[in-house]
This record gives C-alpha cells, structure tokens and sequence, in this order.
C-alpha cells in the first residue's frame, strides 16, 4: 500500500472564466490500491455554496469498473467494506505555529505573517535565534512553491526576507503577497509555502508539524477555509479484488442527508453533475528532463554556488545552462542533447553547492518510484548530491548512493528518497559538491536524463540510453597529428568536429559517403568528438585523440 497525500486544484474554463475544481485527488498516478486523501472545497461545488454552512459532510460513492460507473457503491449512511464510515473532516487552515492577519486576507491585500518559534518544528531550533529569515513561495495554478524568493534574495517588489522579532520567540513580517511575489492580477493564487532559517540553513531552521509528528513546510492559505477531508483505500473501502480494472471513482456529497443540501461538480454548460477521480497505473519509469527538445523541459532553472551568476539582473541563466548537442554519445548516454554547465571556480566565486535550483511542473512524484537518476559527465571526482523540497514530506537533500570513480564519461548518478512520498515541486542539483571547495577556476559538466524510478542500482552500458552503434562512421589514425580520415558509409548532411567543453571548431555540410579528410594541424592537443548527422537526420558520432 502506498501512501498518496495532495494539496492542489485543478483547473478548467467554464464561460469565459478561470475556475477551480471542488474535489482533487492526487497524484495522477493514484490506483485503487493506494492510500487517497481527498479534498473537498465547499466554496467551490455545485449547487453554490450548497454546504458552505454544513456541520458535516458525508461522501456518497462508487467505482468505475470495466467502464460501468458507479459499482460497489457505498451509501452516505452505510459503512465501507472494511468498516469506514464515509464522512469527511474539516481541514485545519494551517499550523498553530504560524498566524496571518487580517483572518481571511487575500493575495493582493497586506498582510502580516508571523511565526512562532515557541511551536515550531524541529522544537526550539530558532529560540536563540539573532535574525530570521523567509524563505517562501506561493501556490499558484495548483502548483506549490512558485515564484519562490529564497530566503537570501528579494522580493519583486524589493522588499527583504527578513521578519522583525517581537520579543517573545515570535517573528513578523508585513507585505503584500501579490507585489512581493510578483503576481499579476488574476492570477490563481490559494495560499504561501513558507520555511525560515536563521539567516541560513545552518542556523537552524523552522517549519510546522505534520499528523505524525514530522517537520513539514508551512503552508497559509488565503481566504477562508472551506475544504474537508477523507482518506482511504478505495480497493478496501468498496470491496474489490486484486487485478480488478477499477478505473476511478464516482461521487456525490452531502451535509448529513440529501435534504442538508449536496455538493456536485460543474459540468461544462455550468449545470451539476456528478463527481469523477480517475485512476492511472503508474508507469515504470517517469522521464523529469531529457532535453531533447532543445530545452529545460519542465525545469524552471535557477542559478546558485556559482558567484555574481547567481543574480538573474547581472547574468541570463543561459550564460550557466545551456542545452546543446551531445559532445560525448557514448558508452551509457548516446542521446543527442545535453545540458551544460558552467561550474565557476574559486576565481568567480564558486562555493560547494554549485547547481541549479528548480521549480518542476508537474512536481517530482516519489510515492511510487524512490529513486533519482542522473547522468553526468565531469571532468573531475567530487560528491554528487540532489534535493526535494515543498512537498508532503518536507525538504531532504540526499548525496548520490553511488560513487563517481571515473571522469570524463558518462555516469549514471542514483539518489535514494525512500523516506519521501508525494510530489514535490522544487528540485535542486549539485553536481559537484566539493566541500571545503578547491576549483580554481571554470569547469565544464555536462548532465542529462533526470528521472525517477524504482531501480537502486545505476544503468550500465546495457542501459536503453546506448541504442546506437557507429558502424556509419569510422576515424583513422587515431591519436592523430596532422590529417583525419573519415569514413562514411552514408551521405551526411553535417560533420561537426567538438572539444570536450562543447565548443565547435570545424564544421563541413553535404560530404558524400566515402573517405573524407581534415587537417587537425591547428587543433590543440586533447580529446575531440566527431559528430556526423545523416540525410534522415540520424547522429553518428566518434572519438578521437590530437597529439
């Protein structure tokens, strides 16, 4: 059984405005046989505001089996198969650490937040605090810890992260959400995602307690709070075996009895309708970012450890992050497109924890799948380590299961996060977490395909990221001194000849299949790659040595 646990609206557009969806469960990839919770928010169902008032809600239920809905239905007043009753909660607003006024205060009104390290969680980390610091985000189209300003940098309006202490372990800070996180007017905002520090993350740190006696992000929500609650397992609440094709969850709410008003969804035209949660089995494997688009994917990339390119106002992430074409198809990792980065050293000021941090939507799932797999390529051995943060779990950051004991090739870096479940929508990578730190100056990693899956172990050349032979291009004398023969058995529409680093410093269009030569004469001494692209648009490459 696992455990599945959500906070996020989903949308959809009904006459012309942006709305959001009473009832969600995730996430996507829930089954029947995992642990649900379900959120019901009463201020947005169907009839309006029906059980806004409601002293209880009560759920009305069945599956969708074999495409016939509403099987195994349990009735509000009846017990679930293994003896639930079908009633909901109410959801309490936010942790007892953490207060907002005004109550009820939205996005675009000022508002104070303050925390109280007194109740706090790890319990009394903050207490001999000097300064205390926020580091926060909002939800924002159902998506936790967007537009995050961390807890060293500034709002969009300018304003300091830090909070004023009130003399009692209590800490304020007064803003207006909207123009701090940079929101535009409209924008689908339900709540903040706070953490803070003692000014950093050694100092101490302060988050909310969970139901189970953990530390968790805090999270306030704006407005007043209309969302109840259930959580179960749907196989054993309606009774199905194992391998039946249950494939979601059909619903109705109501305030004790039919005549204390329901809670439906809208259907399209604006009318009520019942309530449908899908299942979806998981898939064996979840691709975050393979690049090969040409683009981040769904990583939102920022800059940190690497010295003035950490501020977005005096350099482009580009100049950091670059997604180019592979200068190492070989051995585990022969696709055609990479990131690179830029490691600053000592001389740029570089500090250990240099990588990206990132927003990621859709959120990186480690219910199902525990396991972070990396490819990097370096040019030197240090400690490879990624993070999660802003989920149900809270924040852990975890060095890779394996060790790096080669460089300059491709290596599959593993992270284990089996402690962890939910989604979590900010990631952080540091491919080169040398602490003391030692670079003197700029290097060169190349990483690609992250993704999560169930595999401990990391890929060998076996791996399905090594499907392609050279058998269309070969390269003699190899090392080489002076002149390189190439043999193509296909026409190409390009040759490219690459250093290490990515850098092109030949290229040649329309060669004919057959023997083809280049002077290597002013080529430095080093490790080159060649890269030839066919009239189908397949790429070849080869390595060779200039000595």
């Amino acid at each position: 059984m696992k455990k599945l646990v959500l906070f996020a609206f989903s949308i959809f557009l009904f006459g012309g405005l942006m709305a959001q969806t009473p009832l969600t469960m995730e996430p996507a990839n829930a089954t029947a046989w995992d642990e649900v919770t379900l959120y019901l928010d009463v201020s947005l169902s169907c009839p309006d505001s029906a059980l806004l008032m409601a002293d209880s809600v009560m759920m009305h239920s069945g599956l969708t089996i074999d495409d016939a809905g509403w099987q195994n239905t349990i009735e509000f007043n009846a017990m679930g198969a293994n003896g639930q009753q079908p009633k909901l909660v109410k959801m309490a607003s936010m942790s007892p650490a953490i207060s907002i006024s005004p109550a009820g205060a939205g996005a675009w009104d000022e508002i104070t937040l303050t925390v109280n390290t007194n109740l706090s969680c790890p319990e009394g980390a903050l207490l001999a605090a000097e300064n205390v610091m926020m580091h926060s985000g909002v939800t924002l189209d159902g998506a936790g810890w967007s537009n995050t300003v961390a807890y060293d940098g500034m709002g969009a309006n300018g304003q300091s992260t830090a909070l004023t202490s009130n003399g009692d372990g209590t800490w304020s800070i007064t803003f207006v959400p909207a123009a701090f996180y940079g929101l535009e007017e409209g924008a689908d905002v339900t709540g903040i995602n706070a953490v803070f520090n003692g000014g950093d993350w050694t100092m101490g740190e302060a988050k909310a307690y969970d139901g189970n006696g953990n530390c968790t992000d805090f999270y306030v929500p704006f407005g007043e709070n209309h969302i109840w609650t259930i959580t179960y397992v749907p196989a054993e609440f309606y009774g199905i075996e194992e391998g039946t094709n249950a494939q979601g969850i059909n619903l109705v709410f109501n305030g004790g009895d039919w005549s204390a008003g329901e809670a439906k969804d809208f259907n399209e035209t604006g009318a009520c309708t019942d309530f449908y949660l899908p299942f979806t089995a998981p898939s064996d494997e979840i691709m975050i970012a393979d690049f090969e688009d040409g683009t981040a994917g769904p990583l939102t990339l920022h800059v940190m450890g690497n010295g003035e390119w950490d501020n977005g106002e005096l350099h482009e992430v580009s100049e950091t992050f670059e997604v180019i074409d592979n200068p190492d198809p070989s051995g585990l990792n022969w696709s055609s497109k990479v990131m690179k980065f830029n490691r600053r050293g000592l001389d740029e000021g570089g500090q250990p924890w240099g990588g990206f941090w990132a927003n990621v939507d859709p959120a990186v799932d480690v219910t199902t799948h525990k396991y972070v797999h990396v490819m990097v390529w370096k040019p030197r051995i240090s400690p490879v380590r990624f993070k999660l943060e802003g989920g149900p779990s809270g924040t852990l950051e975890m060095v890779s299961s394996n060790e790096q004991t080669e460089v300059n090739m491709w290596v599959d870096m593993v992270f284990k996060f089996d402690t962890m479940t939910g989604a979590y929508p900010v990631v952080a990578f540091m491919p080169d977490f040398e602490d003391p730190f030692t670079a003197p100056e700029l290097q060169v990693i190349y990483f690609d395909n992250i993704r999560v899956n169930s595999d401990p172990n990391p890929a060998d050349n076996t791996s399905i990221f090594n499907p392609t032979t050279n058998a269309s291009l070969a390269v003699y004398p190899n090392p080489v001194t002076s002149s390189l023969f190439i043999d193509l058995n296909n026409d190409a529409q390009s040759i490219g000849i690459y250093n290490l680093l990515g850098q092109q410093q030949a290229t040649f269009s329309n060669v004919n299949a057959g023997t083809f030569s280049f002077s290597t004469s002013d080529l430095p001494k080093g490790i080159y790659m060649v890269v030839m692209r066919d009239k189908n648009n397949k790429q070849y490459t080869a390595k060779f040595v200039k000595e």
